[in-house]
């Protein structure tokens, strides 16, 4: 006998032994179980398929019976074992198996059908024993057709174990079902091209496979599964309290970064509330985002005067820098994220995948993974945008949006709160100027009324003979500054120190304030820092008392203007007479004013004057 033959004879032996004795197992630990009646059934099938293998082999090699039929009862019977195993798996991996008994159904009947003329050899066809000890035969069309349906069924088989895998270990029932595909595509359809019995191997394995998870393993035993199924859940709990345990150190690890995140918002948003200069405040903060929130790039953009564009004030990266000096600025919603949070007032995080990919397109930002936009509202108006970037693919989540979010209202609001502040200063100082204009033009109107106004105490009559403005007094009044001086007299031989103080009034110099003393012979400063001090608010307080003066003089000869008006008036009113009143108004004004002469005439609009 050809040693090929002796293993295809021995193969199918030992599938024949192999798989009687583990269809009567599965049947004794279960009998009444469907899913162990249909793998008993799938392993008797198999070991027919290897007697009726066993019995061609013989017949061949000894020349006597029918071998055809055999080779017909060989395919018929492997064929309803293929069939009948998605119903197994079905069950194997407890998925609902209606559809696959319907399938199963369906083969078996068409089996049965081809099973009638088993005899005829519509599948298989003259068979013979090659010298090399294998078996070979023709495939006819009907037999391709049965192979395509086996094959057919083994790879839904397959696809059931794949899709479900994680109901239910696999074990050995997926081998063999791989075992019995690659039998059936090379040593079933491709046999008579193939030297070697590929087939008798692969099903003998494929049956040894289910006999050893059934034997070895208990598989298929409820008590056996039941033991699986407890194990499987103590396991189950065990990895939960792992992972429970697990998930609590990352949700405080990520509410401490959380937390951390909050003050250092929040110690961002105090030290922006302190800062008054705008783009001081703008600098300073995008700064401090990048640092102690470590990210990448941080940039305010502020909403223009169109509201048409949003302008990117400042920045705290490289790139950002360049865009600042480029004036980089973006269409409100129109424009990028940035452009998409002014115009919908709603923060938005963009990652660098899919449709959001396109926002990174920046050639001064290369390092952008991920990025996240908010909108910066004040008193319910959009002002801007605060833009962060980052470096990691997926750096913000919603819990970060919100303290972003946080950050970005109170920077708003301090943004605003400078704005105002400034208008009010400017307001302020506007006010000055113009307190100030009043008030030199009130003093150049008492100076051209009243003349050169000033005082002098020099009981010794030493500056009888300088001039009245002399070169520092006049330099005080210019520079708005102390300024010393020196003074020759004849009566001194050592000289006089002068000191003088302008007397400013709302930053109008009204005067000056000229001191003396002498030198006393020394090159030391004849006046000391307390002194010059002491002078300039002593010159203080004499700029307040002129200008209560001036106020009390103006309030007195506008008390006078208002009577004598109200005295002429009454003397006008006093007759009803329109030439007495005319006479009166012209004595009343002329003596009011001290005039010489004063001339009433009444005017008609249609003669001509002359």
């Amino acid at each position: 006998m050809p040693v090929l033959l002796w293993i295809e004879v021995t193969a199918c032996a030992l599938t024949l032994v192999t798989g009687s004795a583990s269809a009567l197992t599965v049947l004794a630990q279960a009998a009444g179980r469907r899913l162990n009646q249909i793998l008993a059934a799938v392993m008797l099938l198999l070991s027919a398929w290897a007697g009726a293998a066993l019995t061609l082999r013989l017949v061949l090699w000894l020349d006597v019976g029918r071998p055809s039929a055999w080779l017909e009862v060989a395919t018929i019977a492997l064929s309803g074992a293929s069939v009948l195993l998605p119903a197994v798996i079905s069950r194997h991996v407890e998925v609902p198996s209606r559809a696959s008994d319907l399938a199963a159904a369906f083969g078996a009947l068409v089996l049965i059908l081809a099973a009638v003329p088993a005899f005829g050899g519509i599948l298989l066809a003259r068979p013979r024993l090659m010298p090399t000890g294998t078996v070979a035969y023709s495939v006819l069309p009907a037999g391709y057709v049965a192979s395509l349906l086996s094959a057919g069924y083994l790879v839904w088989g397959l696809i059931l174990l794949r899709r479900h895998r994680n109901r239910r270990p696999v074990g050995r029932l997926g081998s063999a079902l791989i075992f019995i595909l690659i039998g059936y595509v090379l040593g079933g359809v491709l046999r008579p091209y193939l030297p070697f019995p590929i087939l008798t191997v692969t099903v003998a394995l494929a049956v040894g496979n289910i006999a050893l998870q059934v034997v070895s393993e208990g598989a298929y035993s409820p008590v056996s599964e039941r033991v699986a199924q407890l194990e499987q859940v103590v396991l189950e709990h065990e990895q939960d309290l792992i992972a429970a345990g697990t998930g609590v150190e990352e949700a405080r690890a990520k509410l401490a970064e959380r937390t951390n995140h909050l003050r250092t918002a929040a110690a961002i948003a105090g030290e922006a509330a302190g800062v008054r200069d705008v783009d001081l405040l703008l600098r300073e903060t995008v700064q401090l985002i990048s640092d102690r929130l470590g990210f990448y790039h941080a940039g305010i953009f502020l909403i223009d005067e169109s509201n048409e564009s949003a302008v990117l004030r400042a920045a705290s990266s490289a790139g950002g820098e360049h865009m600042l000096e480029r004036g980089h600025r973006l269409k409100v919603g129109e424009e990028g994220i940035v452009g998409y949070v002014t115009g919908s007032l709603q923060a938005r995080i963009a990652l660098d995948v899919g449709a959001d990919a396109v926002f990174f397109d920046n050639p001064d930002l290369p390092e952008t993974r991920s990025e996240v936009a908010l909108p910066m509202v004040a008193r319910g108006e959009v002002i801007g945008a605060l833009d962060v970037q980052s470096r990691s693919p997926e750096a913000f989540a919603e819990e970060d949006v919100v303290i972003l979010q946080i950050l970005a209202d109170q920077v708003a609001i301090a943004i605003t709160n400078a704005r105002l502040l400034r208008k009010a200063e400017q307001a302020l100082e506007a006010e000055q100027r113009a307190r100030g204009r009043m008030t030199r033009q009130a003093w150049q109107t008492l100076l051209r009324s009243e003349g050169d106004l000033g005082a002098q105490h020099d009981p010794r009559g030493i500056l009888a003979g300088e001039k009245p403005w002399r070169e520092n007094m006049v330099r005080a009044t210019e520079e708005r500054r102390v300024v010393p001086g020196e003074l020759d007299v004849s009566e001194s031989e050592e000289g006089l120190a002068s000191l003088a103080v302008p007397i400013v009034l709302r930053d109008q110099v009204i005067g000056v304030l000229d001191v003396h003393r002498a030198r006393n012979g020394s090159d030391a400063d004849p006046w000391t820092t307390e002194e010059i001090a002491l002078m300039e608010s002593l010159g203080h307080q004499l700029a307040v008392a002129l200008e209560s003066a001036r106020l009390n003089q103006d309030t007195r000869r506008q008390a006078a203007r208002d009577r004598l008006v109200s005295d002429v008036a009454a003397e006008m009113r006093a007759s009803l007479d329109l030439v007495t009143v005319l006479k009166t108004g012209a004595r009343g004004i002329r003596e009011a004013m001290g005039l010489p002469t004063v001339t009433i005439r009444l005017v008609d609009q249609g003669a001509e004057l002359e």
